[in-house]
This record gives C-alpha cells, sequence and structure tokens, in this order.
C-alpha cells in the first residue's frame, strides 16, 4: 500500500499532462476551425487571438499582417485582444495601454520583438519584455511589471503572412517541458494559420483574374459560354443574354443543348460523351473545326451561330468553352416556338421557324 502512495505523484503528472495536451489540442483545433470559417484574414486573425487568450494564461495579444509588396515589414495594425477576466493584480487599463501603444507602431525587420520574429522567420520567446520591446511599449511593459512576451510568424511555402505577439505578467515557458509544449501549440497554430492565408490568397487572387476574365469576355460581340463535362452551363457573357434574350438564372446550370433545336438537341450529349471516350471533336466540321447550328433564342432576329466547342484544362475537371459567331456567308435563325415560356427548354423535334 504504501509503495502504491510513493507511485501515486508520478500517475497524478502523467493524468495533469494528458489533460493538457487534449486541452491544447482543443485549442488549436478551435483555431483551425475559425480560421477555416472566415472569409478573410483579418477575421481568423481576430478569432485566433481570443481563443488563444480565453483558452490559455496569455493575458494580452496583438496581429501584425506582413507588407511584402513594399519589402516586407509589419504596417500598423488594429487587430489585438485583452483577456476578458483578469486576475485583480493585472493593471488592466496598463495592458490596455500596451496594446493601444502598439496600433500606431510600424515594425521593419529585427525592431522590438516583432520585428526579430519577422527577420528570424522563427518564434521569439522574451521573458524580460521591458528589455525587448522599445519605446512606450518598453516602459509600459516595466510598468506592468510584464514577465513573459512571445511572437511566432505565421508563413507558408516561405511565404510570410502575419506575427502573433503575445504577453503575460505570469511566468510562463520557463521549464523545459513548458517551454517545448508552448512552441510546439504555437508552431501548429501559425502552421494552420498559414494553410488558411495560402488559401484565402489564392481564392482572392482567382476572383480577381475571373473578374478581369469577365470583363474581356463581356466586351466580346460574339457570345461566349463555358460548360462542364456533362454540358451544365457553367458562365456566359454579356452577349449571350443579349443575343438569346436571357438571363442568367434562366442559363446557368442548365444543358447547353436548350439553346439548340433538333437533331442537335437530341445528339449533343453522344457529342460531349464521345470526345470524353476519344478526344474527337464529333460536333466541329473536319474542314473548319467548326459547325453552324441552328440556336434558338426568344429574339426572331436573323444570324449565325458558329459553335467552336474547346476543352479547357482544369485537373479532373472537364470543361468546354463555346463561342456563336456572327457572319453573313450562313443565314440562320434564331427561332421561338410558339409557347415556349420565358426560360428557355428543350425545343420540340417538329418545331420549326416562324
Amino acid at each position: 500500500m504504501s509503495a502504491a502512495r510513493k507511485e501515486r505523484p508520478g500517475v497524478d503528472d502523467s493524468i495533469a499532462d494528458l489533460k493538457a495536451q487534449i486541452a491544447t489540442l482543443r485549442l488549436i483545433q478551435q483555431v483551425t476551425v475559425a480560421a477555416s470559417d472566415s472569409k478573410n484574414e483579418s477575421t481568423a486573425l481576430s478569432a485566433a487571438l481570443e481563443i488563444i487568450c480565453e483558452g490559455t494564461p496569455w493575458q494580452a495579444a496583438r496581429a501584425y499582417t506582413v507588407d511584402s509588396d513594399r519589402g516586407g515589414f509589419l504596417p500598423a495594425s488594429t487587430t489585438d485582444y485583452l483577456k476578458q477576466n483578469l486576475e485583480p493584480t493585472v493593471a488592466r487599463e496598463t495592458l490596455a495601454a500596451l496594446l493601444e501603444s502598439s496600433r500606431a507602431r510600424r515594425f521593419s525587420s529585427g525592431d522590438d520583438l516583432p520585428g526579430r520574429c519577422l527577420a528570424e522567420d522563427a518564434i521569439v520567446v522574451s521573458h524580460n519584455p521591458s528589455d525587448e520591446l522599445t519605446g512606450e511599449r518598453a516602459a509600459l511593459a516595466a510598468e506592468l511589471g510584464l514577465t513573459t512576451a512571445i511572437a511566432a510568424p505565421i508563413s507558408y511555402k516561405h511565404k510570410q503572412y502575419a506575427v502573433l505577439e503575445f504577453f503575460s505578467t505570469e511566468d510562463l515557458l520557463t521549464h523545459e517541458a513548458e517551454l517545448e509544449a508552448g512552441l510546439q501549440m504555437f508552431s501548429e497554430i501559425c502552421v494552420r494559420l498559414g494553410v488558411r492565408f495560402d488559401q484565402l490568397r489564392e481564392l482572392e487572387w482567382s476572383q480577381a483574374h475571373e473578374k478581369r476574365v469577365q470583363s474581356i469576355l463581356d466586351a466580346v460581340s460574339d457570345a461566349v459560354i463555358t460548360i462542364d463535362a456533362a454540358g451544365m452551363i457553367e458562365s456566359v457573357n454579356a452577349s449571350t443574354l443579349r443575343i438569346f434574350d436571357q438571363d442568367e438564372e434562366s442559363l446557368i446550370g442548365y444543358n447547353v443543348k436548350t439553346l439548340m433545336p433538333e437533331p442537335h438537341y437530341t445528339r449533343h450529349d453522344d457529342y460531349l460523351g464521345a470526345y470524353l471516350a476519344s478526344g474527337e471533336k464529333k460536333i466541329s466540321a473536319p474542314a473548319e473545326r467548326s459547325k453552324a447550328l441552328e440556336g434558338t433564342a426568344q429574339s426572331s432576329r436573323s444570324n449565325c451561330m458558329c459553335a467552336k466547342p474547346s476543352p479547357m484544362t482544369e485537373p479532373s475537371i472537364p470543361g468546354y468553352a463555346g463561342i456563336s459567331v456572327s457572319g453573313k456567308k450562313q443565314k440562320l435563325r434564331f427561332c421561338t416556338p410558339r409557347g415556349r415560356p420565358k426560360r428557355l427548354t428543350a425545343p420540340r423535334a417538329n418545331s420549326s421557324p416562324p
């Protein structure tokens, strides 16, 4: 019995360590989920600061976004967080003043704790912040009796996105095991935030690129339609809406064959299926590599629709772009079968121009 009692403290320590590890994993997961739900970097950073401060002994935090377009520095930032329930011994107003004084600061590489973190692209820990910080920040740190500060970089694929900075009046990360656990936590959080920021930047670039391409297509007088491998319309340009007298809601998500009369309406799925199977453009004439089709539209104007399907290269997502070209050599009529509603539907096999 006495031997069991002697072993008990070690068991208790192991249980405490396990609980701490579980709590850290939960905190990391919370930050990850919040970042995934965020539509921009600022929202993700704000959520991360709050989750970490409320779930750990860190009392205040700031986030700086790297301005890589102008040489790489940390511009002034208003993204910070102050723990809701502080110990009575902590001067809340002074801690808030520390955050406020940091808002107007711009840190170059190597300047102050955030600048060191940016320069080294590594986590920097300070157990004497009043000596590490500069200017008014150093004076407020001394007044607070700040004992621990940490700065952690958010980077991914050799690109720096932001720097997180945390403060506490408690002695944190003083023991080797505690320091190792703290560094691992911040490292994992920053990696996950870096992945999310990379996704957001890619999405932002993609959306901007899409807008530029769409503006170019809208300036084209011919109709341009993109479809997926099943023939469903994914996008149209302004000329398509004008020529077919439709709005986007009447076209997007519908099969492109609804714009075609028979026999092309019935055969179009076979055209696409044959191309996917063999790569042969059966919809295109061998000589011109295009085929004139009778296009249907609510306008009764005479015109020529020349379908030029072109495969678009997208990994694992086949798609096609088609262009209807106006011309004088061929006279085909866009017709509206009697009884057709505003939304385009499949033309009847026996439909004929009015």
